[in-house]
């Protein structure tokens, strides 16, 4: 990739990372990803495929949290069909600038996100389709070591 292009790139997802930071307005940030990194080729090019597990639950159930609170208001809304049914699609990590970004998939529904691996900050946003509502979450994961914390093993049954 030219330097230009590079210098480019690294320029507008520190300014994302600021405004992911800083920032109040969280369709202003989203939509900064979308119409200022997205759209370049340079930035589409960069990055390659790489799971990621505790980002993984943490998008998932950072959706599901959200949904949960939607499903309140609609008595037909079946959370464990939505769980089941919840598809997140092969996530991206950009390693010059520690940066993971993906989207979701469950019915009626394309999210998107992205999380910056230095600052364990992200935010995941979508749209309900068929409707102008857009929903958005900033959010954190920390991976912590398992000893930080004691973990018991569950008691097995005896017979």
């Amino acid at each position: 990739m030219a330097n230009k292009k590079f210098i480019e790139v690294k320029n507008k997802v520190n300014y994302l990372r600021k405004l992911l930071l800083q920032g109040d307005d969280f369709s202003e940030i989203y939509n900064y990803f979308f119409e200022k990194l997205v759209e370049l080729s340079a930035f589409m090019k960069m990055g390659k495929k790489e799971d990621f597990p505790t980002l993984e639950v943490t998008v998932k159930e950072t959706a599901i949290n959200i949904f949960n609170r939607l499903a309140k208001d609609d008595p037909d809304f079946n959370l464990n069909e939505f769980e089941k049914q919840f598809a997140l699609l092969p996530t991206t990590y950009i390693k010059e600038f520690g940066f993971y970004h993906g989207a979701f998939m469950v019915t009626g529904v394309l999210g998107n996100f992205f999380y910056f691996e230095e600052e364990e900050t992200g935010l995941l946003g979508f749209n309900l389709i068929g409707t102008q509502q857009s929903w958005f979450s900033r959010f954190s994961s920390t991976t912590m070591d398992k000893d930080s914390f004691p973990v018991y093993d569950r008691p097995k049954d005896v017979n």
